[in-house]
């Protein structure tokens, strides 16, 4: 059994947030990335307690994406910066790693974070991107892969 190197909390009801998770799980061919969707029974009204006395709760989690790494918590762009690392993209997200960029893309990502499902309501509606269906808790992409079912 591989033990994943990176534990990431996403929001299972955002479309975008499904979307990019399945992405990023075709390219996990190492099984290093383990999902686990915030709505989940699992985690309502629980706090997680990390070996080092760090916290989550779903409040916290509801805010930005956290993820567990090499037994810290991350939040936020370095979960994205991590996670398409691991997968073989660092090239993808190597401009995190520059001051500036990084300034600008935490400011981003903190305004997608707020409006996350008005973002992907806009962009289903205007760009058809098809988004996997979330609403089990579930996401998987019915059009490609019915039975590939993932917390």
């Amino acid at each position: 059994m591989i033990i994943p190197t990176l534990t990431i909390f996403y929001d299972g009801q955002c479309p975008l947030c499904c979307f990019e998770m399945n992405k990023l799980k075709a390219h996990d061919t190492n099984n290093q990335i383990e999902l686990f969707d915030i709505h989940d029974e699992a985690f309502l009204e629980k706090t997680l307690t990390l070996a080092n006395g760090e916290t989550l709760t779903k409040d916290q989690a509801l805010k930005v994406i956290y993820a567990i790494h090499l037994g810290k918590l991350i939040s936020g762009i370095d979960v994205n910066y991590w996670a398409w690392s691991l997968v073989g993209k660092k090239h993808w997200v190597l401009f995190l790693k520059i001051p500036l960029f990084r300034q600008l893309s935490k400011l981003g990502y903190m305004f997608f974070a707020r409006y996350r499902k008005a973002i992907s309501f806009f962009a289903n509606k205007h760009f058809n991107l098809e988004t996997p269906d979330c609403s089990t808790g579930y996401c998987h992409d019915t059009r490609k892969t019915p039975n590939n079912r993932r917390k």
